[in-house]
């Protein structure tokens, strides 16, 4: 699954070598792969009689919520607060309508894993509604070995993001030791039972390719991306207040406009409408002249980077640090983060209490010395194949 993406793509090329048959499902249709052609594979169609048996079993399942509300007094009491008028609802839906999706995808892929002797599935993540069904049909009804192929690195310590990638999964394969030794923790401690084995090939692409040294003065700031309504939702995951995130990029836009000797890319995630409709019309409003607007992929603007600003220290961090460019990522205290990557980044991780001192930071960085700003990421040498060997041996 997820095509497309390094994650994804290089496994599937080196397996290629070796013989293997490598099938890519993309918008519901499945691919058969080889090195030069593709060709489509049809899914077996599910029958009508499951279907309604399915659909009549997830809707009395859901109305059993309206009589057996244990779960909603149990969600209450953490809450200390009833919450049930929209608790109740939203799980209804989930039930009568996600879950059926969900679960006859499921059905439907698990067939076509039996189909096609299909060994080992391959995933970047386990938060879209069409990754489920695939992913359910491999670990959980035994149709095939769930591989993750870690989609991003992360320093901020939560436990979702260590049960996202390791619960649906049989094995992860991660990026780097502070991945390495997160996932082992969150495995270990959540009781999921996945392999963590690691192949950082994806970061020694990005660093091979993208670790031209520049000495002129620009300067790429990485907005921070919220999660779209095709993610699964969490109703406790809202990472910091759209409005103040607002304020907040308009007292940096304000910063980069007074610091005319550099020349400032602000890099517009893709699909939030929410900056088209305000921060991207304040930057247009405020005429600055050395301020330039990216809409472009991240990797396609890092060459040519000298120094590298992020707020959250997610992929995109990662990625900037292995080129070998000074990089900054500053965010609120109020996230915990890995004491790995507080003590690996350095100056490279700062975190603020208010916009005030996050100004005071990112001018520190602008002038001061680059070479405290730049890190070696530790990562193991191992090779994909290598470690696609290791996996078949423990899973």
């Amino acid at each position: 699954m997820h095509a497309g993406s390094i994650d994804i793509d290089y496994p599937a090329k080196e397996v290629l070598k070796y013989k293997a048959h490598v099938y890519v499902i993309e918008n519901g249709r499945v691919f058969r792969e080889d090195s030069l052609l593709r060709k489509q594979v049809d899914i077996p169609e599910l029958d009508e009689s499951f279907l309604r048996s399915l659909k009549e079993e997830n809707e009395t399942c859901a109305n059993n919520l309206d009589k057996d509300n244990e779960i909603i007094f149990w969600i209450n009491n953490k809450c200390s607060l009833d919450i049930s008028s929209t608790l109740l609802p939203f799980l209804k839906y989930f039930i009568s309508k996600e879950c059926f999706y969900t679960l006859q995808d499921a059905e439907r892929m698990f067939n076509f894993y039996n189909q096609n002797d299909i060994d080992y599935v391959f995933a970047r993540g386990s938060t879209d509604m069409d990754s489920l069904g695939p992913l359910i049909a491999a670990k959980y009804m035994k149709g095939a070995k769930s591989i993750c192929t870690q989609h991003a690195s992360f320093a901020v310590d939560s436990k979702t993001y260590g049960v996202y990638e390791t619960e649906p999964y049989n094995c992860i394969i991660t990026r780097d030791d502070i991945s390495q030794k997160y996932y082992e923790y969150s495995s270990r401690t959540c009781k999921t039972g996945c392999e963590v084995v690691q192949s950082p090939y994806f970061l020694r692409s990005v660093r091979n390719k993208y670790s031209k040294k520049n000495k002129g003065g620009k300067v790429i700031y990485i907005q921070k991306k919220f999660n779209s309504g095709l993610m699964i939702r969490c109703l406790n995951q809202v990472t910091c207040a759209l409005d103040w995130y607002f304020e907040y990029q308009r007292a940096l836009i304000d910063v980069f406009t007074e610091e005319a000797n550099f020349e400032f890319v602000y890099k517009h995630a893709q699909d939030q409408k929410w900056a088209e409709d305000s921060i991207l019309r304040y930057i247009e409003d405020k005429g600055c002249e050395n301020i330039n607007v990216s809409k472009k992929q991240f990797l396609m603007t890092l060459e040519s980077a000298d120094r590298v600003i992020t707020d959250i220290p997610f992929g995109a961090f990662f990625e900037a640090i292995v080129s070998g460019k000074p990089v900054l990522c500053i965010c609120p205290d109020y996230y915990k983060m890995i004491e790995d990557a507080k003590i690996t980044f350095g100056k490279s991780l700062q975190q603020f209490s208010s916009i005030k001192e996050a100004k005071i930071i990112i001018k520190e960085f602008l002038y001061g010395n680059p070479n405290e700003y730049i890190v070696d990421i530790p990562m193991s040498d191992n090779d994909f194949i290598d470690t696609f060997k290791e996996i078949q041996k423990s899973i």
